[in-house]
């Protein structure tokens, strides 16, 4: 019976946590991160960026 309270608990106050963690990126690496500038693809990168910002930007 212990045990069941004392995961119950753990539950309680680790999963807040973890989901707090995990909504700031602590755990992910950061998802729109702008290219580096480096390599064979980045100017074709950049371009589809610009493009696809033109277009959000139109659409809204």
């Amino acid at each position: 019976m212990n045990v069941l309270i004392l995961l119950a608990l753990l539950i309680v106050i680790l999963a807040p946590v973890a989901i707090l963690i995990q909504r700031t990126e602590g755990w992910a690496p950061p998802r729109n991160r702008p290219p580096s500038g480096l390599g064979p693809d980045a100017e074709r990168i950049r371009a589809e960026l610009d493009l696809l910002f033109l277009q959000r930007r139109d659409s809204a």
